[in-house]
């Protein structure tokens, strides 16, 4: 077990919400840390977003150190380095030469939904722009709860959501603090002394003439809206944009792995009808929550074709069969309603073999108890089960001798019958 020192305690998560005119404060406002093991993704994800917002400029690389102070433990100075300038590579590579490619500061002044500014002060306005935002990587059922897309794949974690929205938040602080400088910097150019304006609107009241009206309106809108952002960096409030947001984004938990002739790798997602000419890029579209643990490719191949005729003694015949069921576990349907049970005498390489594939596919494989395929099984098994959603190959080690099978179990594993079973 590992604990992390929690950024809250019980009573500011029940304390009561208190309404007050004072200006709320932006220090502290931090929600809660990126902890390890996740801080390199999550500051890359950031420092892209960032990026494509406000370009390769000075207010998008402060905003990534100031995201970057939630890294719990954090992260040396020169790796943050590294993280910027290898998106800003990537950005001024694909993203800013890319045709069509409009700049940020003509962006924002095109288009009025650049903001990030909810149509109404809601939990419902919030999460709206949080889902124009980060849309295309929040996904949500009943079944899963929330789900993430970490630019491989889909993972059901509810605290990588919760990352996003803070992540979404720090990129809302930027958006309302500039909402702000740009309204005070329309009072300073029109006459009003600096003094004044950042003294706040009440003071501005005081000077402006009616022909100035519509500058103060606009600075006490921005008022408003930078009030909104820091308030909505209390945790409660996450929590209750997250679940605002869920019917916006809610999938069936069907939809996912649904295409079962895709294969996903750290490298592309593959179409097995294809080979690997149907190598092709990680689409969040796809709705692949799987993942192997390897790419194709030719390193080690001597090794293991050794291995193989050293595991069957050379019998051509066998070890082809044995390829045909290694191929067909690799895709997501059933083609043959076969279990394989791998026999012989100790120390012949069953578990070698096995645990080599069991590996290579990573997420795609899984395993299950020996005791929920038999008979003398009194537990209820259906949780078990439903850990196996999507998985292509199960393994189960051996049982005790004089074990009796389970055969309804096991025909319900190795048939094309959907199985109905619920995660505890």
């Amino acid at each position: 077990m590992i604990w992390h020192e929690g950024w809250m305690t019980i009573d500011e998560e029940i304390s009561p919400v208190v309404e007050t005119d004072e200006p709320e404060k932006q220090e502290g406002t931090s929600s809660g840390p990126i902890l390890q093991g996740s801080r390199n993704n999550t500051m890359s994800r950031f420092a892209s977003r960032i990026l494509k917002r406000y370009g390769d400029t000075e207010k998008a690389h402060v905003a990534f150190m100031e995201h970057a102070e939630k890294c719990d433990p954090p992260l040396p100075e020169a790796e943050l380095n590294t993280i910027w300038n290898s998106a800003v590579r990537f950005f001024n590579k694909k993203i800013s030469s890319s045709d069509g490619y409009v700049p940020p500061d003509q962006y924002n002044a095109d288009f009025s939904d650049a903001s990030l500014k909810p149509e109404d002060y809601s939990d419902i306005g919030q999460a709206k722009v949080l889902v124009l935002e980060y849309g295309s990587e929040l996904r949500f059922s009943a079944a899963t709860d929330y789900l993430r897309y970490d630019g491989e794949r889909w993972v059901e974690d509810v605290q990588l959501a919760i990352g996003a929205i803070e992540e979404f938040l720090d990129l809302q602080l930027v958006d309302a603090q500039q909402d702000k400088e740009d309204a005070e910097k329309a009072l300073v150019d029109a006459g009003i002394p600096e003094p004044i304006v950042k003294s706040g609107s009440k003071a501005v009241a005081k000077e402006v003439t009616p022909d100035q009206m519509p500058l103060l309106y606009a600075l006490m809108a921005a008022e408003t809206y930078l009030k909104f952002v820091l308030k909505r960096r209390d945790y409660k409030y996450i929590i209750s944009t997250g679940n605002a947001a869920k019917p916006m984004i809610g999938i069936d938990v069907n939809d996912l792995d649904k295409n079962e002739f895709l294969i996903n790798t750290p490298v592309a997602t593959y179409d097995l009808k294809k080979g690997l000419t149907g190598e092709q890029p990680h689409d969040p579209r796809d709705l692949i929550t799987k993942i192997t643990t390897c790419a194709p490719g030719e390193e080690g191949k001597q090794l293991w074709l050794d291995a193989l005729k050293l595991f069957f003694c050379k019998d051509q015949q066998l070890i082809d069969y044995v390829q045909l069921v290694v191929g067909m576990a690799a895709i997501g349907k059933v083609y043959q309603e076969h279990m394989i049970i791998a026999y012989g005498g100790g120390a012949n390489g069953k578990s070698t073999f096995w645990n080599t594939i069991f590996r290579v596919l990573g997420d795609y494989a899984g395993k299950l108890s020996a005791e929920a395929l038999t008979m003398n099984c009194k537990r209820n098994i259906k949780p078990e089960m439903a850990e196996l959603k999507g998985r292509r190959l199960i393994i189960s080690s051996e049982m005790e001798e004089g074990m009796r099978l389970n055969t309804a179990t096991v025909k319900q594993l190795c048939s094309t019958d959907e199985i109905q079973a619920e995660k505890i």
